[in-house]
């Protein structure tokens, strides 16, 4: 598996930019409220493990 020491500070960056991107296409592509915050808790909890 890998880790952010695999990349450089720009690489990794561009991969945070990528998960957030992917969700919000999810959230676009099958709105209801309730997916809409399943997949911002989701995002969040994902983002503030990889940082």
């Amino acid at each position: 598996m890998t880790t952010k020491a695999d990349f450089t500070d720009s690489e990794w960056e561009l991969l945070l930019q990528a998960i957030t991107l992917v969700s919000m296409i999810i959230i676009a592509s099958d709105f209801t409220v309730l997916s809409a915050v399943k997949e911002v808790f989701v995002l969040t909890k994902k983002l503030s493990t990889l940082n």
